[in-house]
C-alpha cells in the first residue's frame, strides 16, 4: 500500500484513540505466544478502516482483502514478485507449473501433503474448482481473463484461454485457491461473508472487532516449521500519524504506508531497528491531458507541457521525496522497468527545458501575448485541473504543475470535486488535465494501456473505462495488442519499441512518479523483512507475497 494521503489509505474513524488501541495490544515478546501455538511471539500490523469478520478473498471490500490477511489464510498457486519482474516465479500451492509457447494454456501440479485448515486434503480438484468458479462468475473475474476450459488429469490442472495471457501471467498463476468442499455450497460467492475461513495458509483467522483482528498460527501448515511468528494482530488506527507513532513506539512491527515525516517521526527514533522500503513497481502516476479537446490535441503543446514540469519538486513537496521520479523518457519507473526500456532510449532522461518548450510552442503556432499563451487563432490557452478533495499528494502536484505552466503562459484553475464526481468527469471527458494513477502488472503493458489504448477510446460525452486522456493512435493500439498476444519475444520487443517511441514523441500522458510498494518495519521483534539488499518479495501488507514473508521472518536475537 503506497502513501496516498486520503486516497488509498482512507483511514476511517474507529471510535477509539490510537493510544488506547496500541496500549491494548502490544507487539512481539510482550504477548509471547498468546494464541499462537508453537513458535514465536505476536506480530502487529498497522492499517486503517473498520474491521468486520468478512473474509471473502474474492471481495475487494472484505476486511480480509482490504487489509491483507486473506493472503495469510489463502495462498497463491505461485509466488510472483512485483518489485522484481525478472525474478523467476516460485511454485507454492502448485509444486510446478508450465505455460505453453503462446501463453494460451498453463498446467499446474497440485502440491502433495497440503491440508486445508479443517484437516481435509488439498488436491487438484480444489484448483480446478476455483478456476471454474471464477470462469462462471463474472464478478469474480476481476482480471477479465478469457477462460475457455479447465481440465483436471490426475494431479494436474490445465487452464486454457481464448488468447495469450502473457501480460496477465501474474494474475493467473498467482490465483489463490479456495476449498471445493466448502465453497461448492455457497450460493453467491461474490457476497459470501466467509466468517470462518478455511485455507491452506500459515495462519488461522480467530476474530475481528471494529479495531483489532487476530490470527493464530496454523500448526498444521505445510511449512509450519518455517513459520516463527506465533500470532498476527491487525490494528485499525486513525491516520498515518497514529500508525507512525505506533511503529516508533515499537507497538507495531509492520505497516504498509509511508508518511511525510517518516524520517523524523520514525527512522530517526531508532536508526538501527527502524527502516522503510518503498521499491517502485511497474505502475506510475501521470499528468493526463484531454487529448480529444482543443488545444490539448496539439502534440507541440503537450511536448511543451512535459518540458516545463518540475518532477523533482513535485515529489519533494507531495511525498517528501519518498516516491521515485520517473526519469526515463520511456515513462517507466526504474530499476523495475530497466529491462523493458528500448535500447535506443536507455540513458535518456526527462529534463526541464524552458527554451525547448517555447520552441515547440512556436512550431505549433502558439504565441505569448503579454504573458498569456494563445493558439494560432488568438484564443488564450486556459486549463482546468481537477483531482478529488483530500488527495493531497495529487493536489500538491497540480499546484506545482500550475506554477510550471505559468512559465509558458498557460492560465490554470484547480477544482477539487468529490471522488465520484472526479471519476464521472474523467469518464465523460469533462476535464482538461488531472493526475491519474495507472494500472500495474508484471510488464509495462498495464502502464501504457492505462493511458494510450485506443481500443478504450470514445468521443467526449461517451463514457470510457480507461485511457481517460482519450489518446487514439492506431499504431499504438495495434502495438499494445501485439505485445499482449505475440507468440515470440522478438514480436513483443518490436511492439514495445513502437509504444515507447510514441510515448516520447506524441506524449499520450506525462509521467511524474513511480508508484512504490511502501512499507515500514521494525526489527525489534522480527528480522528477515524484504529490503533493497534482499528484494525477495513486495513489502506491502496487501501483497500476495505475505505468506512468503511469514516463512522468511525470524525472531530478533
Amino acid at each position: 500500500m503506497r502513501w496516498r494521503s486520503k486516497r488509498i489509505m482512507a483511514i476511517a474513524a474507529i471510535g477509539l484513540s490510537a493510544g488506547l488501541v496500541l496500549a491494548g495490544c502490544s507487539a512481539g515478546g510482550s504477548n509471547g505466544t498468546s494464541g499462537g501455538g508453537s513458535g514465536g511471539g505476536t506480530l502487529s500490523i498497522g492499517t486503517g478502516g473498520v474491521f468486520t469478520d468478512s473474509n471473502n478473498p474474492f471481495a475487494s471490500t472484505s476486511s480480509a482483502s482490504a487489509n491483507g490477511w486473506r493472503w495469510l489464510v489463502y495462498e497463491p498457486l505461485v509466488q510472483t514478485n512485483s518489485v522484481d519482474p525478472t525474478a523467476k516465479p516460485e511454485p507454492w500451492l502448485a509444486s510446478a507449473y508450465k505455460w505453453n509457447t503462446d501463453y494460451t494454456k498453463v498446467t499446474f501440479t497440485a502440491r502433495d501433503g497440503v491440508k486445508w485448515s479443517d484437516g481435509k486434503a488439498f488436491t487438484a480438484d480444489d484448483i480446478a474448482f476455483t478456476f471454474n468458479l471464477i470462469k462462471s462468475n463474472e464478478s469474480l473475474n476481476t482480471a477479465s481473463i478469457p477462460f475457455t476450459s479447465i481440465k483436471k488429469s490426475g494431479n494436474d490442472v490445465t487452464v486454457s484461454f481464448g488468447e495469450s495471457q502473457f501480460v496477465k501471467q501474474a494474475a493467473t498463476i498467482g490465483q489463490f485457491i479456495v476449498p471445493e468442499h466448502l465453497w461448492k455450497d455457497v450460493s453467491n460467492p461474490a457476497t459470501f461473508q466467509d466468517k470462518a475461513p478455511i485455507g491452506t495458509g500459515p495462519f488461522l483467522f480467530s476474530s475481528a472487532s471494529s479495531s483489532v483482528a487476530k490470527l493464530k498460527k496454523n500448526t498444521a501448515y505445510w511449512q509450519a516449521d518455517k513459520v516463527k511468528v506465533g500470532a498476527v494482530v491487525y490494528q485499525a488506527l486513525q491516520g498515518n500519524d497514529a500508525i507512525l507513532n505506533g511503529l516508533a513506539a515499537h507497538k507495531l512491527d509492520w505497516a504498509g504506508s509511508a508518511a511525510l515525516n517518516l524520517k523524523e517521526g520514525f527512522l530517526d527514533k531508532d536508526p538501527k531497528r527502524n527502516f522503510a522500503w518503498g521499491p517502485a513497481v511497474l505502475g506510475i502516476s501521470a499528468f493526463v491531458v484531454n487529448t480529444a479537446k482543443a488545444p490539448f490535441d496539439d502534440v507541440h503543446l503537450r511536448r511543451a507541457m512535459s518540458m516545463v514540469i518540475d518532477r523533482k519538486k513535485i515529489v519533494k513537496l507531495a511525498s517528501n521525496g519518498q516516491t521515485p521520479v520517473v526519469k526515463s523518457v520511456a515513462g517507466l519507473p526504474q530499476p523495475v522497468g530497466d529491462s523493458f526500456i528500448d535500447p535506443s532510449l536507455k540513458g535518456k532522461d526527462v529534463s526541464i527545458d524552458l527554451a525547448g518548450a517555447k520552441a515547440e510552442l512556436t512550431k505549433g503556432g502558439f504565441s505569448l501575448d503579454g504573458g498569456v499563451l494563445k493558439d494560432a487563432s488568438g484564443k488564450a490557452v486556459i486549463m482546468t485541473l481537477i483531482d478529488p478533495t483530500g488527495w493531497t499528494d495529487y493536489l500538491t502536484a497540480l499546484q506545482v504543475i500550475s506554477d510550471n505552466f505559468g512559465q509558458i503562459g498557460i492560465k490554470t484553475t484547480t477544482e477539487t470535486p468529490s471522488q465520484d464526481a472526479w471519476q464521472a468527469a474523467l469518464s465523460s471527458g469533462n476535464f482538461d488535465g488531472t493526475m491519474r494513477y495507472s494500472n500495474s502488472g508484471p510488464t509495462p503493458y498495464d502502464i501504457y494501456s492505462s493511458y494510450a489504448d485506443g481500443s478504450l477510446f470514445a468521443p467526449i460525452g461517451s463514457p470510457v473505462t480507461g485511457n481517460y486522456g482519450r489518446y487514439n493512435n492506431p499504431a499504438v493500439t495495434s502495438a499494445l495488442k501485439q505485445y499482449a498476444t505475440a507468440s515470440s519475444d522478438n514480436d513483443r520487443t518490436a511492439a514495445m519499441k513502437t509504444i515507447q517511441e510514441a510515448w516520447t514523441t506524441d506524449v499520450p500522458a506525462i509521467s511524474i512518479w513511480a508508484n512504490p510498494a511502501n512499507a515500514m518495519f521494525t526489527t525489534v521483534n522480527f528480522t528477515g523483512w524484504p529490503s533493497a539488499d534482499d528484494p525477495y518479495a513486495s513489502p506491502g501488507i496487501l501483497s500476495s507475497s505475505v505468506s512468503k514473508i511469514m516463512v522468511t521472518l525470524k525472531p530478533a536475537k
